[in-house]
């Protein structure tokens, strides 16, 4: 993910030239100023695809802004009979927005012309030349590089977007350019507030010695007339200082300067265009790097990884693996996730991490799991029944009802060979879209979400591309659900397309894996079609390699507190703590809970042992072992609960060999 450095500005005064100062503008340079100077517009968007819960407060928005067809960005002023100039980043030249594909300037008397051509571009100054659509200009601002200090100066701005305002102030100094003091911005009193950005800084004789850029502490900062006069304009010259890091690594590459130009003249879009192209073969380079430099300790490779790799997933919501930034280890996330309702039966669980939103979309009834999983919009609009997910007008959060349908779906498969489909819906008022990336799970459509600005979506998308790799899904539910997930054959990834889980009324559960097979009969557990049936694919050690694997296999009544468990446990590396090779020992040694004689606890008998199962070769220390597990409420008697547990594992069945379902 990109991140932009922001600099602190420092002041430091240095020597100005001495100029003939004037306090007071004449009339005639006033009428010039006006007539020279426009505000930057785009056009508002002309449909609107989303539902409220109730009309949008029109009303309440000022009329002159209601009815207003464009917003209005910045400043900019004539030069010559056919130029302007304006600042960068009113432009935005190295960003394509999916809502503002034009741009216009507009005068006093409501005229709009769109931009032209771009004639002359320097990011890291923030000054642009351009010219647009219309006749010549019969009135223009001349240009002095002559200023001194405490001169009364003007600026000409487009204040707030609410139109063209003159303002009066001295001119207290300069100020080095932050990044480097490569060269002096100019710093007057003269006030200017958003939307002055690309405006005139104008000296007493009515001539421009400056374009405003910004502002800090109350003061304004421009761009001298000799510094963009000093220019190539035969080239967009682009640069950004820029640091790159990955939402789940702490670490990030140092700070690098990304320069390219394109060269001009040329339309405003193919400028933009090409400029977005360059930046995106950037960013991907860097964030190449990036990857590359940890690759040997990128999850679930390195020392790094290890304890991450024998955590047993168990959560019924989805998870993911990150970095540590303090410990610098891989960990398995714990969301906190909250239950929505969305109509009869169906919820929305959601959890909200690292700007991502994570959750299951539960629909009403197993059954329509198929087709809420291939009907994108029924599914957002189930989710924004749970979710409120407002839009803010008038000081009013209006909820949103429906995004209508995407504006673009695909499917992509992971590194665990986990099919998503990915469906972008965009919000026209905010030029933002709503990305969200959907999997199958037994209890509904398990989903990754984000918001972002449009001209973000390239690096979104790979970005998230790394992130699906690290996402835990849940593939747990009851069993009807299950019935129902197991019949969507084409989205199931790899061996998970083996598993079946059957319950023959009343008499006893079959689950069967590619791992591990196992039932649990009546005399077992409560049966019952809503008991839950749990597999939490984590990841073991195949020789040398890391593979997608089961280690949890888990059954729940739906009722009663009974459970039955079956865990992996890996054997902990070398490199790994004390507690670790600790709790390992307890399992291999058969320490409690695992010696087999039943014991209570939290209102419940239980009874744990170690399976023969995952042995190593002969003569050869096993490198995992099986546990089994039961508990059952209140008390029972000893010899019941060993002759349950008895049962359970003559049920289970050892695989042959490891079948993972694909390697990260």
């Amino acid at each position: 993910m990109l991140r932009c450095l922001s600099f602190f500005m420092f002041v430091l005064l240095l020597p100005v030239h001495a100029a003939f100062a004037q306090s007071e503008l004449s009339s005639e340079a006033k009428a010039r100023a006006y007539a020279a100077s426009f505000e930057v517009v785009i056009p508002k968007p002309d449909h609107d695809p989303l539902k409220y819960e109730k009309e949008l407060p029109w009303a309440q928005i000022p009329f002159n802004l209601r009815n207003d067809k464009y917003y209005s960005i910045g400043t900019a002023f004539a030069i010559s009979p056919t130029e302007l100039l304006t600042a960068f980043h009113v432009l935005d030249l190295h960003l394509v927005s999916r809502t503002f594909t034009r741009i216009f300037i507009r005068d006093r008397e409501n005229q709009v012309f769109e931009l032209d051509r771009i004639l002359l571009a320097d990011q890291a100054r923030d000054v642009v030349k351009f010219s647009v659509k219309r006749p010549p200009f019969t009135q223009w601002l001349g240009l002095s590089t002559t200023y001194t200090l405490n001169q009364t100066v003007f600026t000409m701005g487009n204040a707030y977007g609410e139109g063209l305002v003159l303002r009066k102030g001295d001119l207290i100094g300069t100020i080095p350019e932050s990044e480097g003091g490569r060269w002096n911005l100019l710093r007057s009193s003269a006030d200017v507030n958003s939307g002055n950005s690309g405006g005139a800084l104008i000296d007493g004789q009515g001539k421009v010695i400056g374009v405003v850029l910004a502002r800090k502490d109350n003061i304004s900062l421009s761009l001298p007339v000799a510094e963009f006069q000093a220019l190539n304009p035969g080239v967009a010259h682009f640069h950004r200082k820029t640091g790159y890091s990955f939402a789940l690594v702490p670490e990030r590459v140092d700070l690098v300067d990304n320069d390219f130009e394109v060269s001009l003249p040329k339309g405003y879009a193919e400028v933009r265009e090409e400029a977005h192209k360059e930046g995106m073969k950037i960013y991907d380079q860097r964030m190449g790097e990036l990857f590359a430099q940890a690759q040997d300790q990128y999850f679930p490779k390195g020392e790094a990884s290890h304890e991450a790799i024998l955590d047993i997933p168990n959560s019924t919501g989805l998870e993911f693996w990150f970095k540590d930034k303090d410990t610098k280890k891989w960990a398995l996330s714990d969301l906190e996730y909250k239950a929505h309702e969305a109509g009869g039966e169906a919820r929305v669980f959601f959890a909200a991490s690292n700007n991502l939103g994570f959750g299951v979309v539960k629909p009403n009834t197993p059954e329509e799991l198929p087709t809420l999983f291939s009907n994108p919009r029924a599914l957002m609009d189930l989710f924004l029944k749970g979710i409120n997910y407002p839009r803010e007008m008038a000081g009013q959060q209006i909820r949103i009802t429906s995004l209508g349908d995407p504006i673009e779906s695909q499917e992509l498969r992971d590194s665990m060979r986990r099919t998503w489909r990915l469906h972008i819906w965009l919000l026209p008022h905010l030029d933002q879209y709503v990305a969200i990336y959907t999997a199958p799970v037994p209890r509904g459509v398990g989903f990754v979400l984000k918001q972002m600005p449009t001209f973000a979506i390239h690096e979104w998308r790979y970005d998230m591309r790394r992130i699906l790799d690290l996402v835990y899904l849940p593939y747990s539910g009851n069993t009807l659900q299950w019935n129902v997930f197991l019949g969507m054959r084409e989205w199931i990834p790899g061996d998970l397309k083996q598993v079946k889980v059957h319950l023959e009324a009343d008499r006893r559960l079959l689950v069967q894996t590619p791992w591990v097979t196992f039932q649990v009969g009546k005399e077992d557990l409560e049966l019952d079609p809503l008991m839950t049936v749990n597999l939490g694919m984590g990841f073991a050690w195949q020789g040398s390699d890391v593979v997608w694997d089961l280690r949890r296999a888990n059954v729940a009544e739906a009722e009663e507190d009974g459970f039955v468990t079956l865990l992996r446990h890996l054997k902990p590396t070398p490199s790994m703590s004390d507690a670790f090779q600790r709790s390992w020992r307890e399992v291999q040694k058969r320490r409690h809970p695992y010696t087999g004689a039943p014991f209570s606890e939290d209102g419940a008998t239980r009874i744990a042992t170690v399976l023969n199962l995952g042995q190593g070769a002969a003569g050869e220390a096993p490198s995992s072992l099986y546990t089994l597990y039961l508990s059952k409420a209140g008390t029972q008697s000893d010899r019941a609960m060993k002759n349950v547990f008895k049962h359970l594992g003559e049920g289970y069945k050892a695989p042959v060999q490891s079948l993972p379902a694909g390697t990260p």
